[in-house]
């Protein structure tokens, strides 16, 4: 049965015309607006990504070499190590809380994105972030998150890593 939902901005739309970012529906004018905001949002992260790949490649002299197979398997560690830190998914444990502290000291939060954007993060608990599935984070943490560790990645550039 298609129910009447009212999305934020007032509107009557039925359920199953609702669009879900994260766990949040909205009618399809404000999805579009929302979506619309991400993207601009988003550009520098993929501007500053793109600054730090060029890099990497450059360095590492891999400019003949086509890396898409290693992206998307880093990509793959990524988001395996990602789920790992949410710990959501392992009903055998006793511990069932998201890991908070990286084991650096340093407490960051899963930027979710992509390759190299979400490498070392760990879990909170706020429930926005619809690129790691809705497992915790805001759309400010997501950001904050990445340019901490892009600053972090240069500096293990500038140390040979």
């Amino acid at each position: 049965m298609n129910m009447p939902t009212v999305c934020d901005c007032g509107e009557l739309v039925e359920f199953d015309d609702m669009k879900p970012i994260g766990n949040q529906l909205y009618c399809e004018d404000c999805y579009q607006e929302q979506k619309s905001e991400e993207q601009e949002d988003i550009q520098p992260l993929y501007e500053m990504q793109d600054i730090l790949d060029k890099r990497i490649i450059k360095e590492k002299g891999l400019e003949s070499y086509d890396l898409l197979e290693e992206k998307i398997l880093a990509l793959q560690v990524e988001l395996a190590e990602c789920a790992n830190e949410w710990r959501g998914f392992k009903y055998w444990s006793k511990n069932q809380e998201p890991c908070t502290e990286l084991s650096t000291g340093i407490c960051t939060n899963c930027a979710g994105t992509g390759n190299q954007f979400y490498d070392d993060y760990e879990m909170e608990n706020d429930e926005d972030c619809h690129v790691c599935g809705g497992v915790g984070f805001t759309w400010e943490e997501i950001k904050q998150a990445y340019y901490d560790k892009n600053k972090v990645n240069h500096e293990r550039q500038n140390n040979g890593y």
